[in-house]
């Protein structure tokens, strides 16, 4: 709603006919500004309860961005029921992240195109005490059914070794499932001649891993 504070002693020439023009205050946010006082009286017969400055600061012009899908995907996926890693296991979204603003309040610091966002307890919701920026390999690092392996005395995920061996990840999986150990799997592979990545950095890695051996 918009308060009429004072009508100014000029006036402006609309519509084939001089208009009153006065200062009013939106009484939402406090703005104070000039308009013509019939459109005053159309903004409060119509119930308008925003004023021009209160809709500019209403939206944050951040629809259809990476981050606000973000925000939009895991909105979705809680509400799934059907979806047994999410919505069908019980996790959802804190109250305060049903609007963009307050999830783009608590997680835009940190965030950058090339994170996703990742759950530190992934048994518990989306809030922000639980949530944080993480690369893919992170990511991968910390899913429920991941499984971890031990190569060249080093432990760690399935995902890791992945990248460091260059081979894929079904390759290494069948030889991992037939009881070999990671060394021997990765070993078996590269003696394979079938199923090896073309990928120029999945060639050099294979390059490299070899004349280490």
């Amino acid at each position: 709603m918009l308060k009429i504070l004072e009508t100014l002693p000029e006036m402006r020439f609309s519509g084939s006919r001089w208009r009153t023009l006065v200062t009013a205050k939106c009484l939402r946010c406090g703005n104070e500004s000039t308009y013509m006082q019939q459109n005053v009286v159309k903004h409060n017969k119509k119930g308008r309860t925003h004023c021009g400055a209160c809709v500019a600061d209403m939206h944050h012009n951040l629809t259809g961005t990476r981050i606000w899908r973000i925000w939009r995907g895991l909105r979705w996926r809680t509400r799934d029921m059907e979806d047994k890693n999410y919505g069908g296991r019980g996790i959802e979204v804190c109250p305060e992240w049903e609007t963009f603003e307050r999830f783009y309040e608590d997680m835009s610091p940190g965030y950058s195109d090339d994170l996703t966002i990742e759950r530190i307890d992934v048994n518990k919701s989306y809030n922000k005490a639980n949530c944080r920026w993480a690369t893919n390999m992170e990511q991968q690092s910390n899913k429920r059914n991941n499984r971890y392996v031990t190569f060249q005395g080093e432990k760690m995920h399935l995902a890791e070794l992945v990248r460091r061996s260059g081979f894929g990840r079904i390759m290494l999986m069948v030889r991992l499932n037939r009881g070999m150990t990671a060394d021997e799997a990765v070993a078996d592979a590269a003696a394979s001649a079938y199923g090896k990545s073309q990928d120029p950095k999945n060639i050099r890695r294979r390059e490299r891993r070899m004349s280490m051996t």
